[in-house]
């Protein structure tokens, strides 16, 4: 197992930090937005599903739910 990095040494990049931040509706629709380039209405965060995180694991799941103003 890698060394344990301080919080405030977390990016985006970081699995534990991308669940944190993803975990907030608004934070994951400016961010699909961002990527995805243009404006999303709304996401949902699926909780049901929610993030799962362990140190040892390579990636993170998350469901997401995202539409834009044409309901696409």
């Amino acid at each position: 197992m890698g060394q344990k990095k301080q919080l405030k040494e977390l990016t985006i990049r970081d699995n534990f930090m991308f669940g944190a931040v993803m975990m907030e509706e608004e934070n994951c629709r400016r961010f699909l937005e961002l990527a995805l380039g243009f404006p999303i209405e709304r996401v949902e965060v699926s909780r049901e599903k929610s993030i799962v995180y362990h140190p040892e694991y390579k990636g993170v799941r998350l469901d997401v739910y995202a539409k834009d103003e044409k309901n696409t």
